[in-house]
């Protein structure tokens, strides 16, 4: 008998109180490695099924959802949808045989992929899949500190200056340097990240702040300053998953005049 190989993915699509979606129409996503479609609230995904590349195939399965989950809070908030991947279709192999333990690590815990949409909105279609869009190692380690701060985990100048330092670290270059090449990298207007680094390095009460400047008393951010922290964050996160996506494309400039005045 021949091994026993994943051929297909199966699963659901969760819609939470904050999102009303009627009678959607049915979505499908095909690349190299797999094809995808949702309909009915179910999901499959077939995947190549020449056993060597299966498990690439899955990776880039599991990415691609991870992107769309990513992408979809960026743009919508809260979680409102989940995605859950809890079936498998086995060929060669004996009844009841499921995912393969190599197959398996390559799940987020639990086999589960969440999405989230803040609402309440009413709409006809899925939230749209990720096109030039990657969640990258440095996108999915800012979007958990991002998710973090707003689950009320983290305070939101500490999350920032994570986010800030990740895209300065990510050019290979330090301090200066590191702001300056990311800025050029990204397409990001230098004014941005300087103002970024200046907010999140020096403010704060003392239930926030980054750090104590000697001489200096502890001020909060204001309102409006906190706002356009929370603003470019985002921004930052989906310009690392574009540059991902494809590190060629020139971009329009992310600039002081894209956010809230200060």
């Amino acid at each position: 008998m021949r091994d026993p190989h994943t051929v297909a993915l199966h699963g659901h699509v969760d819609i939470g109180q904050s999102l009303i979606i009627h009678n959607p129409q049915p979505v499908e996503h095909k690349t190299t490695s797999f094809s995808l479609r949702i309909a009915d609230s179910r999901l499959r995904a077939e995947i190549k099924d020449d056993p060597p590349t299966v498990t690439d195939a899955f990776r880039a399965l599991m990415r691609y959802l991870r992107s769309w989950e990513i992408l979809t809070n960026l743009r919508y908030g809260s979680e409102a949808i989940r995605c859950v991947v809890d079936d498998a279709e086995v060929i060669n192999g004996p009844p009841g045989a499921g995912l393969s333990d190599e197959l398996r690590r390559c799940l987020a815990p639990d086999g589960q992929i969440t999405l989230g949409i803040a609402g309440p909105q009413a709409r006809r279609l899925y939230p749209d899949l990720p096109s030039g869009f990657v969640a990258s190692p440095d996108v999915v380690s800012m979007w958990e500190r991002y998710a973090g701060y707003l689950a009320g985990r983290e305070p939101l100048l500490s999350m920032a200056y994570f986010c800030l330092t990740v895209i300065e670290a990510s050019t290979g270059k330090r301090k200066k340097e590191g702001r300056e090449a990311a800025a050029e990298r990204y397409g990001v207007e230098f004014d941005v990240l300087s103002e970024l680094g200046k907010l999140t390095s020096g403010r704060g009460d003392a239930s926030a702040a980054r750090k104590v400047v000697a001489g200096s008393a502890l001020q909060p951010l204001s309102d409006t300053e906190a706002a356009w922290v929370n603003e470019v964050v985002k921004a930052l996160i989906h310009r690392v998953g574009e540059w991902a996506a494809d590190p060629n494309v020139q971009w329009p400039q992310i600039t002081m005049g894209d956010f809230p005045r200060l």
